[in-house]
């Protein structure tokens, strides 16, 4: 065991940075120096390094920042992964082990020297495991990913995407192992995270209870208004239009007994356009909150709480009743007609079992046909 004092953070976007910011809450210590790692892609097109920025400029308690663009992980890797052109989809592939290897070599160079750390924070990210790793902590501590942990866990019980890595090609094991990129001990492995009650995982688990946002939340009154926190499933499904999403919000809205006048809907940042935020607006009649950042932080801005938060279905819902200790009502409107709802359904499952989590679920009248 080290004594160092320091401890790393590494977040690789708004939401982890929320989660990196309650471990830091709960874990360090008086006198740590506490260092944060912002690791993004080069190429990205959601202004991820604008919205990370205003979140550090609204917290000047880190010791050190440190920004790491990445060759890796860009939005052209993703987009290009559905792309049906085999040929495209191989060099693509094989060139991001390429990536992955100039990756590993600058952040080898540049940040071993802050070896070793107390405890590092990190996402499973393959680039930010790396950097985890090389840190040499006497503990790792991965925050989850919202509802997607349960299915990020492999048969060892272990998250660790090189696993999958290891199932692949016989190309892909040889240039993954030559890129270098590595994953810390999983057995001094830790899991930071709000569903440890529901996870079968071999990690300790050390348990998100959004202490950091609750002494926030502590200090505001509830109000009267209502927020519809999106999750724009008509994106998810060429059969779903955006009228029968508006139509399905409508129906969740009279079931609930909302007063529009009270309704403030907040966009998913990335996924809708201007435009169709413009469209829902009209059909709505209601406010809009499109500031760019996570939707845990702008509940807590409000000059009230809101008395409800409504939503299809969010790990923001779980994440805000924690943070508020159960005082905003928690709505998740399931339409289980809709085939997006279907990938959400261990969700669902493990949020009903959860005695610690009080969010209602109601389901919206189905129509003719599934869709």
């Amino acid at each position: 065991m080290t004594y160092s004092k320091k401890n790393a953070y590494i977040v690789k976007d708004t939401k982890t940075y929320i989660y990196a910011e309650e471990a830091k809450f709960k874990l360090a210590q008086k006198g740590d120096i506490n260092i944060l790692f912002i690791v993004i892609p080069q190429i990205t097109n959601n202004r991820l390094k604008e919205r990370m920025e205003e979140m550090i400029l609204q917290n000047n308690e880190w010791d050190e920042v440190h920004w790491v663009f990445t060759k890796s992980n860009s939005t052209v890797y993703h987009k290009i992964k559905g792309k049906r052109n085999n040929l495209t989809k191989k060099f693509i592939k094989y060139r991001e082990y390429y990536y992955n290897y100039i990756d590993r070599f600058r952040m080898d160079q540049k940040f071993k020297k802050y070896s070793p750390c107390r405890f590092v924070i990190s996402t499973h990210k393959n680039t930010n495991e790396h950097l985890a790793s090389i840190l040499t902590p006497d503990q790792l501590i991965l925050v989850d990913s919202g509802h997607r942990v349960f299915k990020r866990v492999n048969k060892s019980g272990y998250i660790d995407y090189s696993e999958r890595i290891m199932r692949r090609s016989r190309a892909d094991r040889i240039l993954f192992k030559l890129s270098g990129l590595s994953v810390y001990d999983r057995e001094k492995t830790a899991l930071f995270t709000i569903y440890g009650d529901d996870l079968e995982t071999r990690h300790q688990i050390i348990e998100n209870g959004f202490d950091h946002q609750q002494y926030l939340y502590r200090s505001k009154k509830v109000g009267k208004d209502i927020v519809w926190i999106s999750s724009p499933f008509y994106k998810m499904s060429e059969n779903i239009s955006i009228d029968d999403y508006i139509d399905y919000i409508k129906s969740a809205l009279n079931m609930l007994d909302v007063d529009i006048k009270n309704l403030t809907y907040i966009p998913h940042p990335g996924k809708q356009s201007e435009e169709e935020i413009r469209y829902i607006k009209k059909q709505l009649s209601c406010n809009i909150d499109d500031r760019d950042i996570p939707v845990e932080m702008k509940i807590v801005r409000y000059e009230h709480l809101p008395s409800m938060c409504i939503s299809p279905f969010s790990s923001s819902l779980a994440n805000i009743y924690k943070a508020s200790e159960g005082r905003i009502s928690m709505v998740s409107a399931w339409h289980p007609e809709f085939s997006p709802f279907r990938i959400w359904d261990d969700w669902r499952e493990s949020v009903e079992a959860n005695k610690k989590l009080n969010i209602k679920f109601i389901d919206i009248e189905p129509r003719n046909s599934e869709i």
